[in-house]
């Protein structure tokens, strides 16, 4: 939203004006992006824009399922991005008391720097092992697979980013052969938007 506003006053600073309908698409964590920009647009969060189509490609509709996947080392890259996910997760909402009691020893003197926004992801990849098993104590897997508490409270908006009624045009794009975000994750979306009633 402060990007649509931004953008709106610089062109009118040129005497221009931004169509009131915003086609919105986003990638991967874009997708979920995408479904929560379109429902805040049809909420009236702002007073000009207005959805105009939603285009969501290949997302994590269902954050849940996808970090438990990334715990199980089902998804390529898993330790890349289940550690992504506990470090911001850690700065926002305090996943665990020390690294230590996430990120097995030696990682645990490393990981958060590497996230530090100075690290190409191609750098922290090849900084962390290819498992999940081998970078995170079997604790922190569990909790992540089995979320209570304050973190299942925290993951349920983003498994829900779907579960709404769009009054516009909404299409998902999703390859069935994707090894980072499963299909099913596109068919938790649809899912939801059929609950609602949506036209796809």
């Amino acid at each position: 939203m402060d990007a649509l506003r931004a953008a709106r006053a610089f062109a009118r600073r040129d005497g221009h004006d931004l169509d009131q309908r915003v086609l919105i698409s986003g990638f991967s964590q874009g997708g979920p992006a995408t479904m929560m920009v379109g429902r805040a647009l049809q909420q009236n969060i702002d007073p000009y824009f207005r959805p105009g189509a939603l285009a969501p490609i290949a997302g994590p509709f269902n954050l849940s399922r996808f970090e438990a996947a990334a715990a199980d080392d089902e998804v390529a890259r898993s330790s890349l991005y289940l550690a992504y996910f506990a470090t911001s997760w850690h700065r926002m909402y305090g996943l665990y008391a020390t690294p230590g009691q996430a990120f097995r020893a030696p990682y645990d003197k490393t990981v958060e720097s590497l996230f530090d926004g100075n690290h190409e992801a191609s750098e922290i990849a090849a900084a962390l092992p290819t498992t999940s098993k081998e970078l995170f104590t079997e604790e922190f897997l569990q909790k992540v697979r089995n979320p209570t508490g304050e973190l299942r409270q925290k993951l349920k908006p983003l498994d829900t980013t779907c579960d709404w009624r769009p009054e516009v045009a909404v299409h998902l794009f999703h390859a069935r052969g994707d090894k980072d975000v499963a299909f099913a994750n596109s068919l938790h979306c649809q899912g939801q938007l059929t609950a609602n009633s949506s036209d796809q």
